[in-house]
């Protein structure tokens, strides 16, 4: 029987380079979408799939996403004051949502060494991986079936999206054959291989269900394709399944697109549709009329400074003296003294 799974490692330190410069002073995982950082949403897909013990892995200049699932005295004690109860609520439930620890990675050795970081968190059972910057939106949450597939074969789990084209060469893509459907027992993986050398067109998203002796397999991996830190994290040596997104029954939010498996990256370009962005839009006499009033404004403002500055002249400015006027002054003599 297969060990119940109980925790999950986030491994969040990266730096983001993809959604630059976005993420120059903010952490990728903050990023928000809609009304939620990524974070959150993959926080909340742990719970839902009933693993609330979770590890974040966490780097330099990544402390708002500590504060993010901290309490907030502050921010809690003023909505109180100002009688906001429901929204003291929304963000007392954030900070009540997971038993949440965290490591720091010092150095961005790639996703291999910040699932390593785990080692002594996880310790000897299987355990959860899940990316925040891969989102699966469906109404069975996606690590939750992967948990499924995981009981049942009693071997780790990666979730794979479908990917046509040339793009595959940015994923990690499975080579295998299919043991039911949407279940594939993978038999080779290769990193960002080449269009012309992919073994398919499955690649691995940011959902993994692992087993404590891939601690052993990061120690004994090599560097990746183009010297890369080791980003395979699961080892050849140990039975591998997949479940492919085409049975995840997932759905997209709206504005998402008709895939139903999207990474962040997809889904913040695409959440407004062209419906929402018309609505936006103003009419050509508003836009006139604003421009004529803006004209004004800047005219006012200009007479504004004008006059400013000369006062400001006239006060700094120093004045002027007359010299005094030169009078002759009389012959004064001692009285008695003829003139």
């Amino acid at each position: 029987m297969a060990q119940p799974i109980r925790k999950a490692v986030f491994p969040a330190a990266g730096l983001g380079t993809r959604f630059l410069p976005a993420t120059k002073a903010s952490p990728k995982e903050m990023l928000p979408l809609v009304d939620k950082p990524l974070i959150q949403y993959a926080v909340e897909e742990s719970v839902a799939s009933g693993i609330d013990t979770i590890l974040i892995v966490t780097g330099r200049d990544k402390t708002a996403i500590e504060d993010h699932f901290d309490i907030s005295f502050e921010l809690e004690h003023m909505l109180k004051e100002r009688g906001k109860g429901d929204m003291f609520d929304l963000v007392r439930k954030v900070s009540d949502l997971a038993k949440i620890s965290y490591t720091r990675q010092k150095e961005a050795l790639g996703l291999g060494h910040a699932i390593y970081q785990g080692k002594d968190f996880v310790g000897d059972e299987p355990f959860a991986v899940l990316l925040a910057d891969d989102m699966v939106d469906a109404e069975v949450p996606a690590i939750k079936q992967m948990m499924a597939v995981y009981e049942k074969y009693d071997a780790p789990v990666l979730a794979t999206m479908q990917v046509e084209g040339e793009a595959i060469s940015r994923f990690g893509v499975i080579a295998g054959e299919e043991v039911e459907p949407g279940v594939m027992r993978v038999s080779d993986m290769v990193e960002k291989p080449d269009f012309k050398d992919a073994p398919s067109d499955l690649a691995i998203i940011g959902r993994y269900i692992l087993t404590p002796d891939i601690f052993d397999a990061i120690e004994g991996t090599q560097a990746g394709s183009g010297g890369d830190p080791p980003s395979q994290i699961a080892p050849s040596r140990t039975p591998c399944h997949a479940r492919t997104e085409r049975q995840f029954g997932a759905t997209p939010r709206a504005g998402l697109g008709p895939a139903r498996c999207r990474t962040a990256t997809h889904a913040l370009v695409a959440t407004l549709t062209p419906q929402h962005r018309d609505r936006g839009r103003r009419s050509t006499p508003t836009l006139a009329k604003n421009r004529s009033a803006r004209e004004r404004g800047r005219a006012r403002c200009g007479l504004r400074r004008a006059r400013t500055a000369r006062c400001r002249k006239a006060r700094f400015q120093p004045r002027l003296r007359r010299p005094p006027l030169l009078r002759q002054q009389p012959n004064l003599l001692p009285l008695g003294t003829a003139s």
